[in-house]
């Protein structure tokens, strides 16, 4: 910062096409009012993938404004929009989106005529055979460059030459699927969406899911980090930190996540494109929306329906199975056991007694006598 006095009001700076010139009374130079308005247009940009920066740097954001207003704009004539004119264009930018969104109303509503299920579905499966091409080359480069050197060379020749026909086989099938798709990103759903509407929505979608999940992550951090300090159990210590540890890696790739446009996103689902993939890492997985991997999924998940449902119908089934009226355990006072004798045959005149398990006596109704 400079001293007041060694400022000139009067002289003009120019700085990306604009002129400034200081107000009355700024005790900041120019070369800070540059960095200044660096910092904030940084901050800003920055912010629209990643919000919760407005209170990380809100210290320097602050310092930036300060300086800033220290400035003023010097171009001839020049003068702020008033508040009815910020008012009047805001009101226009809404009209224009509005416009925007009915005439894709519109254009999806004629589209919907279009729609042809065989080919959405070769489009689909287009993309997934696509992918697995793409596994199969990365495989055949492993092949033969010796990435598995404990493979036998006669080993390494067949797998070579089965990989090779298999790929062959697929480009034929994709050159099939290519021909009834035609131009994939004219292929609209029963919604007459096209893919680029999709990616779009999806867009959104993982960006407030990204959002969410940070904020969530971010606050869990200190949580454990506290909760780990304070701990005097050794095994839940451990445990602890593990989740500390497990926090901390996911917050990590989330955040290492570069700003996406539309065009980066699947338009089948909220992940990136860049996301779909045989191996993990680097890849999340296949996208769930492609046909042989959507019909893996539904097989897995019918397995663990089954799994799940089994315990439910045997607790359903043992609910069923007759049950005694009462048991009587042995080991009590005669005395005790006259006097519950008594109070069930008040209850159940026609109850029977059974020697049970442990050497218990279970009181049955009649007509369960014979189980």
């Amino acid at each position: 910062m400079t001293d007041s006095t060694s400022c000139q009001p009067e002289q003009v700076y120019e700085l990306e096409g604009m002129l400034v010139a200081q107000r009355p009374g700024a005790t900041s130079t120019f070369e800070e009012y540059a960095a200044a308005r660096a910092t904030l247009i940084h901050i800003n940009n920055d912010a629209q993938w990643n919000p919760w920066v407005h209170d990380d740097r809100a210290s320097e954001k602050h310092s930036a404004l300060l300086v800033m207003e220290q400035w003023q704009r010097a171009e001839p004539g020049f003068r702020q929009l008033t508040v009815p004119e910020m008012e009047e264009w805001l009101d226009e930018v809404g009209r224009r989106s509005e416009e925007k969104h009915a005439a894709a109303a519109i254009r999806q509503e004629q589209d919907k005529k279009r729609y042809d299920p065989e080919r959405e579905q070769a489009r689909l499966s287009l993309l997934e055979q696509e992918s697995i091409l793409s596994h199969q080359h990365e495989e055949m480069v492993e092949l033969q460059t010796g990435r598995y050197p404990s493979m036998s060379e006669d080993r390494r020749a067949v797998k070579i030459a089965e990989l090779g026909r298999a790929t062959n086989d697929r480009e034929t099938h994709i050159t099939a699927l290519a021909s009834i798709v035609e131009d994939r990103e004219d292929v609209v759903d029963k919604y007459g969406r096209l893919p680029r509407d999709r990616r779009e929505a999806n867009l959104l979608r993982y960006r407030l899911h990204r959002e969410n999940k940070v904020r969530e992550l971010r606050a869990r951090i200190p949580e454990l980090k506290d909760a780990t300090a304070k701990s005097e159990d050794r095994t839940e210590r451990t445990r602890l930190q593990r989740e500390l540890q497990a926090t901390e890696s996911n917050l990590e790739t989330i955040l290492s996540v570069p700003q996406l446009t539309r065009d980066d996103m699947c338009s089948e689902c909220a992940q990136p494109a860049s996301h779909h993939g045989w191996v993990s890492p680097p890849y999340v997985g296949p996208c769930p929306a492609w046909p042989v991997w959507a019909e893996r999924l539904k097989h897995a998940r019918a397995l663990l329906f089954t799994a799940t449902e089994r315990p439910k119908a045997k607790r359903e089934l043992d609910q069923l199975k007759p049950r005694p009226i009462a048991v009587l355990p042995s080991g009590l006072p005669i005395a005790e056991v006259i006097t519950k004798l008594s109070e069930l045959q008040n209850k159940h005149p026609d109850a029977i007694v059974k020697r049970g398990r442990a050497n218990r006596w279970e009181i049955w109704p009649v007509d369960t006598s014979q189980v």
